[in-house]
């Protein structure tokens, strides 16, 4: 299991708005959408551990995959 859990609010080490995890890549067993957008994921060069994010910029959610490494913790 990595550092970071769902629902943790981080920020890149380099900067940025406050994100909250919303999913953890390889956690979630059973939903085989889940799975297969992980698996999508995967191959995109990411792994297992990094963490899918979301934020708001004004009032537009945005959201990404990142990094386990370049995420530091804000709150629990």
């Amino acid at each position: 299991m990595g550092i970071f859990n769902k629902g943790n609010v981080v920020k890149l080490k380099s900067g940025g708005p406050e994100m909250t995890i919303t999913r953890i890549i390889g956690e979630e067993k059973g939903n085989n959408r889940v799975e297969m957008a992980d698996k999508m994921i995967l191959h995109s060069g990411y792994e297992n551990g990094d963490a899918i994010c979301e934020w708001f910029e004004k009032t537009e959610r945005k959201d990404g995959v990142f990094k386990e490494s370049s995420l530091e913790l804000i709150m629990q």
